[in-house]
């Protein structure tokens, strides 16, 4: 009984939670084709629609895809039968007479109306079973999307969000291309013949490395001509949680009928993601391989590689953002007055030095941006004073936030008080034996900060609120409070606190929607962050919409969003009265308890509430009660009441924002008038949390 109503709670619970979209599988289409794509996730049973950011491809259908359940023995003979002789073309066998451990099973009975991805699906279900250690929760959830694809849609990326019953998930990329199309087989019974694909110069090939696999295609190719196979697999997924390494490493390689390696490829530079740039010793068919390099396989190591002949068309590099500062060519003893932009090229072990004079008090800064421009070296700053001794080193500038695809940041960075007056010594290495171009930047601190907004979809209903997290990075000794606005949506507000402390990191935030429509789709925002520097100045910067992601059990990275979107259900569970100032600031000293009331609207008549869920909370807080007061049944309406305790060692001064889950329970009818509970949480607004100061 404990171990059904603990199933029962956590999947009460799932449901509660944000949709999550694992991989999409292929990985892309060609323009003018009608497609069905299997997406692999968790928490996604409301969604009915896909929310494409880009044009040219529009959703047909979302069907979910139940998973095949476990069929005893003769039910699976009998379904592999039944397979066997549609495939041959026969009429399906009779049932057998006994069947007292049959299970429903939809796969079965639709048999004759599969599709190709459906009984592909059907067939790994009854001739392969799992190991249940390997099942990733994460992308076990199976839908297939039907894409239509526009035949004059613009070559590229798109990303794809799975949206419906309030889920928005988080975007995952997917290619529109011009070539034709081929897909590895599906799954072959032991009855058949392996097929191995057979294509043609230009291609797009997609497939899925599952465990211990390696994906072969025949390719015909013609001695003397240049050949390109750019694959992308880690792009799809830059991150696994539960993997290590924390992701996709993809091998590209090229062999003749005998086996004999041609030509392999496992990077392209800096990327994961391999370019097999080659030619070919004569005239036949040569067999592409593709597989994990360590021969791990999961249903996300989903991949797709762009094949054809002559020069690779790499996409542009985005122009790189650089500092307007003077520049100058590196030479031999030179001496530099900040600010200044070295440029120059460095050598494998090769060490550049440059005079900095300086006064005692003065702060300088050195920064490195070789991997900005493009550059493989990995610079590493040495800072000497004028007595020769070493004042300060840095190799790599590990930012607080791990926003983006990448995972090593090489460029180097150092902000240094000067202890004496005289001439310094800066010195420039390169450590990972590769040649390459640098800037080097010699200039004064420029305080400034970064803003990333995480989900990149938030998820609301009329009257609720929608948490989110904010994360700073605080720039060059910049340490004052951040003011928070929302700009581009007229019905979406932020409610609770909305100024980021001084020198805080990371802060939740809450939005609330105050005017809605039926079947208003999801509409692009922006979240403003305003401070003002020392010097008076003000400076406005947009948050970068993202999704955390973890790497290998343990790195918490986030994947940048094309853009922040907001999405809201028409009716919600609880609610917040309308109309009304929303409290959101605690104030108290050491050793204080405090009340914190919120009016509410929408209870059920048997609403219960349960203890409160502090996140993140410093150890001087806690909750000491959380009871409903004014309880209208009637008119549905209640006063939530939440008492704050300071403890006595509470630092006086501090300042904290908090984000407060408070959950519930009801009870539930349905048409049969049979009864359930059913549990949510709400949460309260972003708190600002303030330890007063007490007098001597």
């Amino acid at each position: 009984m404990r171990l059904i109503a603990g199933l029962c709670l956590t999947f009460l619970c799932g449901v509660c939670c944000a949709g999550h979209l694992g991989y999409l599988y292929p990985g892309g289409a060609r323009a003018g084709e009608t497609v069905d794509i299997l997406a692999g996730g968790q928490n996604n049973w409301g969604c009915r629609t896909v929310y494409v950011e880009g044009g040219g491809v529009r959703c047909i259908k979302v069907d979910p895809a139940a998973n095949v359940p476990f069929l005893f023995a003769t039910q699976r003979e009998y379904a592999k039968k039944a397979v066997r002789c549609l495939r041959e073309h026969k009429p399906r066998p009779p049932l057998p007479e006994k069947r007292d451990d049959w299970r429903k099973c939809v796969w079965l009975d639709r048999l004759e109306t599969l599709t190709p991805l459906q009984m592909d699906i059907f067939l790994r279900g009854i001739y392969t079973r799992p190991n249940p250690l390997q099942i990733s929760p994460s992308i076990a959830q199976k839908t297939i999307i039907t894409l239509e694809i526009d035949p004059d849609a613009k070559p590229g990326v798109r990303y794809l969000r799975l949206m419906g019953n309030g889920v928005l998930s988080n975007p995952v990329p997917f290619f529109v291309g011009k070539a034709p199309e081929y897909k590895e087989p599906g799954f072959t019974p032991p009855y058949e013949k392996p097929v191995v694909q057979e294509v043609t110069l230009p291609a797009s090939l997609n497939g899925q490395v599952l465990p211990g696999e390696t994906d072969i295609f025949r390719v015909r190719m013609e001695k003397g001509k240049p050949y390109y196979f750019k694959l992308f697999g880690r792009f799809f997924k830059p991150y696994v949680g539960d993997g290590v390494p924390g992701f996709f490493q993809p091998v590209i390689e090229l062999c003749d009928e005998k086996g004999v390696q041609v030509a392999i490829a496992d990077r392209d530079g800096l990327e994961a993601d391999p370019l097999m740039v080659c030619r070919v010793p004569s005239d036949g068919v040569y067999l592409l391989k593709i597989r994990d390099a360590l021969y791990r396989g999961r249903e996300d190591f989903v991949y797709r590689v762009e094949c054809g002949t002559g020069e690779y068309p790499r996409p542009p590099r985005p122009a790189a953002e650089l500092p307007d500062l003077p520049r100058r060519e590196w030479l031999p003893g030179m001496a530099a007055e900040s600010p200044v932009l070295v440029t120059g090229e460095l050598a494998p072990g090769e060490r550049r030095t440059v005079r900095i004079p300086g006064k005692k008090g003065e702060v300088k800064v050195f920064q490195t941006l070789a991997r900005k421009i493009g550059s493989d070296i990995d610079p590493v700053l040495r800072f000497f004073g004028p007595d020769g001794k070493l004042v300060a080193e840095n190799d790599d500038d590990t930012p607080e936030v791990l926003l983006g695809r990448g995972m090593h940041f090489a460029d180097a960075f150092l902000m240094v008080t000067l202890p004496a007056d005289g001439e310094y010594i800066l010195e420039l290495a390169e450590s990972a034996g590769k040649p390459g171009k640098y800037l080097l930047r010699i200039d004064r601190p420029r305080p400034d900060f970064e803003l990333v907004v995480a989900p990149s979809g938030i998820e609301t209903f009329l009257m609720g609120i929608a948490p989110a997290e904010v994360l700073v990075r605080r720039k060059e000794g910049f340490t004052g409070p951040i003011r928070l606005s929302v700009a581009d949506a007229a019905n979406l507000l932020l409610c609770g606190n909305t100024e980021i402390p001084p020198g805080v990191t990371k802060t939740p935030v809450t939005f609330r929607v105050v005017t809605l429509r039926r079947n208003q789709p999801p509409a692009p925002f922006r979240l403003l962050g305003t401070a003002k520097l020392p010097d008076g100045t003000k400076i406005v910067r947009s948050a970068v919409a993202a999704d955390p992601a973890m790497q290998a059990f343990a790195y918490t990275h986030y994947v940048d969003a094309p853009r922040l979107l907001w999405f809201a259900r028409w009716k919600g569970p609880v609610t917040i009265w309308d109309k009304q100032v929303v409290p959101y600031k605690i104030a108290g000293k050491p050793g204080a308890t405090v009340k914190y009331t919120l009016p509410l609207g929408g209870l059920p008549p048997d609403v219960e509430f349960g203890p409160a869920e502090l996140v993140d909370a410093p150890a001087w807080l806690e909750v000491s009660e959380v009871r409903l007061m004014d309880h209208y049944a009637k008119r549905r309406t209640g006063v939530l009441v939440v008492k704050f305790k300071f403890r006595p060692d509470a630092p006086p001064g501090t300042v904290h924002v908090l984000q407060v889950k408070v959950p519930y329970k009801f009870t539930v009818k349905n048409k049969d008038n049979q009864t359930r509970v059913s549990r949510n949480d709400i949460s309260l607004p972003a708190l600002r949390i303030e330890v007063e100061r007490t007098r001597p």
